[in-house]
């Protein structure tokens, strides 16, 4: 059975690797306007200060990349008073100033914030693992190859996201539903 964990608990992890997911990387490099993101600022500055590595993958950084950028194009539309129709994402936002800026912003996050504080890991997935992902469940594709990396390298996860909260990989989370 795998252990769930809280931020009152990770001197209990014993200096084990920590792998972050997506949503945790928005609430701690992207503001989001959450009310997660000074639980999860809180659980980084104590791993940090216990010294557990901390780590992610290629598609983690891509997801964030591609929310963030979502992200602000939602508020572009806001604050411009623009609907999806009028203002395509990527026809119109992307190729604008606006959206050149956001995504500028973004990758000087990646390089100077999260890169630096971050481990990157990966895999070659066989045919026979990414065959073992084409089942219909309450993960995504995505989810899947993020426990796979967990469950290989004896990482904890880091999440908010409740499709998580069956799967058997120790997590640390502040979201009650997955504790």
């Amino acid at each position: 059975m795998a252990n769930r964990y809280n931020k009152n608990q990770i001197k209990e992890l014993g200096g084990r690797s920590v792998f972050i997911d997506t949503n945790v990387l928005i609430y701690l490099f992207w503001s989001s306007s959450s009310s997660w993101e000074t639980k999860y600022s809180t659980i980084f500055g104590e791993l940090s200060k216990f010294k557990n590595k901390l780590v992610t993958d290629f598609t983690v950084i891509s997801e964030f990349i591609n929310r963030a950028t979502r992200m602000e194009y939602n508020k572009y539309l806001l604050q411009n008073h623009l609907s999806v129709s009028e203002f395509k994402y990527k026809e119109s936002y992307r190729s604008s100033q606006s959206g050149k800026d956001a995504i500028e912003d973004i990758y000087n996050i990646v390089q100077q914030k999260l890169l630096p504080r971050i481990e990157l890991i990966g895999k070659v997935f066989t045919r026979d693992e990414l065959h073992q992902f084409l089942v219909i469940d309450s993960l995504d594709f995505n989810d899947k190859a993020i426990l796979m990396l967990c469950r290989d390298n004896d990482l904890v996860l880091l999440t908010n996201d409740k499709d998580f909260e069956n799967a058997d990989v120790d997590i640390l989370s502040a979201n009650t539903k997955l504790l």
